[in-house]
């Protein structure tokens, strides 16, 4: 006799945050990661905006990666910064799939190889390799599935690191301890080549591991940490790999060297060198209160440059009693010539202190800079990444948050980072009530599940009382300046669905605006993928052709298919949708025009289909109840 539990809302928790193109080339996509999800939201006119969500791997996520087509950063090939479809790394995604034709003469399904794969690696010991298309206004996912480990490797946690070759020739897997795997890839051709079905369409046939290797570092030995080092830019076959772990109370560093033309068996078991972590062409360790660089690692002559890191009082973030620790780092985008012999990152403490590490790797000695930004006011965990807006934009960071929300900020040259947008994140959760709603709520409530979940989220200065709610996410499509003063704000019907229209409210009168979508032929209300609002195109609409009363301040408004019912402070207009151009309505009944009466305030009840008003009338205050109907008018 037992239990039996469904989780009905999952964890918002984010581990990773991976920018990707896993759908097309064209899609700026930023994955996250979550413990059994992986979340697909586009970074469209500098916001997130969600895509699709998978979350059927049946384990739990421990470790994600990416690999596949890198895109070239040149000044003069940047385009907009968002899509930048001319500096794309040029790769042969095979003759066949570049000689299809345009994609009307492809068939529906056909569809190319995306620059990008996503790596998973599960806790029940498999790895999943993944991409994604849209196909008939969905997100469809193409996926493989490989299983990684032998069975009694489980005590060991496979899959906790996974560190991917810069020209994507390799990946490998680690253990928490004890153990690796090298993976070799197949040529991205190869690879788009299986992708492709005999028929044109998508097929999930496809595997692109190679070959693998299976290595182990000694009973006791525990990895620290996974990392391949980057080659000469014109050095197409040598791959190198690092592996830092700890043994017999040592810090030690492992170097894998070999050509990627040749067999993973062809690698030999190196010498452990004291070492710790990477950079470009040399190591550097952060701790508490310094950063170690180690230079020189493939010669074994290995020099070391200690760099001080000042002291700051932890921030109102802090969450524990010792001092915070640096948890991550991120690079920022750097044109291909910059990053030829410099580096640069940024390094985020737990608290949300940000501080900015640039290196010249040709100058000796190595005198790295270090400046302290500012404060994000998040704390930062391991979901911690830099995003391409291009080379022409400022930095872009995002942090996912710990024990409370996350944030997206903007970072410009010797400036604060300036918040964007919140990444939400409820966690943890203290305490949970369920509310019923009133009599008079459950009326107008359409949900089969009327009740109202409030829990009590976060910790410290990031507690807050949250509402967990389920449906539909607005979005934001565009920032828009208007008119100041507005006091209330109406969307209405806009039968071509060609835009959106919204009505103000501003104290002497009222003001309708059209808003137009950025791409009308792909509108899809049944796709989270739908088109943006066009922020180049609103257009405000007169009086004459609206048919509404503009000429007063609109105290309520409703809407009922075509009909739409105004009240205003001196009249109350019925008028129905008259077609083109967008926003022409046509008066059904005669307008109500109060003589000697101002309505100061005014209510409808949809339910009841009934008008209350409350009016000035020879000095006096009235209220006066009036019953409607718009399709009878």
């Amino acid at each position: 006799m037992g239990v039996l539990t469904q989780t009905i809302i999952p964890s918002p928790v984010i581990k990773q945050i991976l920018q990707a193109r896993i759908r097309d080339k064209q899609k700026n996509d930023v994955l996250f990661i979550g413990e059994h999800y992986v979340l697909i939201r586009e970074l469209l006119n500098g916001h997130l905006q969600d895509i699709s969500r998978k979350a059927d791997f049946g384990s739990r996520i421990r470790h994600a990666a990416v690999f596949g087509s890198a895109r070239r950063h040149d000044l003069g090939d940047v385009g907009d910064g968002f899509t930048k479809e001319d500096s794309d790394t040029e790769m042969d995604y095979g003759s066949n799939l570049l000689s299809a034709g345009p994609p009307q003469e492809r068939g529906i399904g056909w569809r190319e190889l995306p620059p990008n794969i996503l790596i998973l690696a599960l806790e029940c010991g498999d790895l999943i390799f993944l991409f994604a298309h849209r196909q008939g206004g969905n997100t469809d996912f193409i996926t493989y599935r490989k299983p990684l480990i032998r069975s009694n490797l489980f005590l060991e946690y496979p899959g906790s690191i996974i560190a991917v070759d810069p020209k994507s020739r390799a990946f490998a897997v680690a253990a928490c301890k004890n153990s690796f795997s090298i993976f070799s890839l197949h040529p991205i051709d190869k690879i788009a080549s299986d992708v492709e079905g005999s028929d044109g369409f998508i097929s999930a046939n496809f595997n692109p591991v190679k070959e693998e290797r299976h290595f182990n570092l000694g009973l006791q030995a525990v990895i620290h940490k996974m990392d391949f080092l980057y080659p000469d830019p014109n050095d197409e076959e040598h791959v190198i790999m690092v592996v830092i772990f700890f043994l017999n109370q040592k810090t030690l560093l492992a170097v894998y060297r070999w050509e990627s033309t040749q067999s993973l068996r062809s690698i030999t078991h190196p010498n452990a060198q004291a070492a710790l972590k990477k950079g470009k062409q040399v190591h550097q360790e952060i701790s508490e209160d310094k950063i170690s660089i180690y230079s020189n690692i493939l010669p074994a002559a290995i020099k070391v440059l200690t760099l001080s890191i000042p002291h700051e009082k932890p921030s109102p973030f802090h969450n524990g009693q010792g001092a915070p620790l640096w948890t991550a780092w991120t690079r920022p985008v750097r044109t291909d010539k910059y990053s030829s012999t410099k580096d640069c990152i940024y390094i985020g403490r737990e608290d949300g202190l940000l501080n900015y590490l640039e290196m010249d790797q040709d100058q000796r000695p190595l005198t790295p800079n270090a400046l302290k930004l500012g404060l994000l006011e998040c704390n930062i965990d391991t979901a911690f990444a830099s995003l391409d807006l291009g080379v022409d934009r400022d930095d872009m960071l995002i942090s996912g948050g710990d024990m409370g929300t996350g944030a997206l900020y903007i970072v410009k040259p010797r400036r604060f980072p300036v918040y964007i947008q919140e990444v939400p994140n409820w966690t943890s959760v203290i305490d949970f009530t369920i509310s019923k709603p009133s009599k008079q709520q459950a009326e107008v409530v359409s949900r089969n599940n009327s009740e109202r979940i409030f829990a009590c989220t976060g910790i410290q200065t990031r507690g807050c009382v949250s509402e967990i709610r389920v449906g539909l996410q607005a979005r934001m499509g565009a920032t828009i300046t208007y008119l100041a003063g507005i006091t209330s704000i109406w969307s209405l019907p806009e039968r071509g669905e060609t835009g959106l229209l919204i009505l103000f409210a501003f104290l002497e009168y009222s003001s309708l605006l059209y808003v137009p979508f950025g791409s009308p032929d792909n509108i899809d209300n049944s796709s989270s993928e739908g088109s943006d609002i066009d922020p180049e195109g609103p257009q405000e609409i007169s009086a004459d052709a609206c048919g509404l009363d503009l000429g007063s301040r609109t105290l309520a408004v409703i809407s009922s298919g075509p009909y739409i019912l105004q009240i205003t402070e001196t009249s109350i207009r019925a008028t129905v949708y008259a077609g083109q151009p967008p926003g022409h309505y046509s008066s059904i009944v005669p307008e109500i025009y109060l003589t000697g009466e101002k309505i100061f305030t005014a209510s409808i009840d949809e339910v009841s289909s009934t008008i209350a008003l409350a009016m000035y009338k020879d000095g006096f205050k009235q209220i006066k109840l009036a019953q409607f109907n718009l399709q009878e008018g």
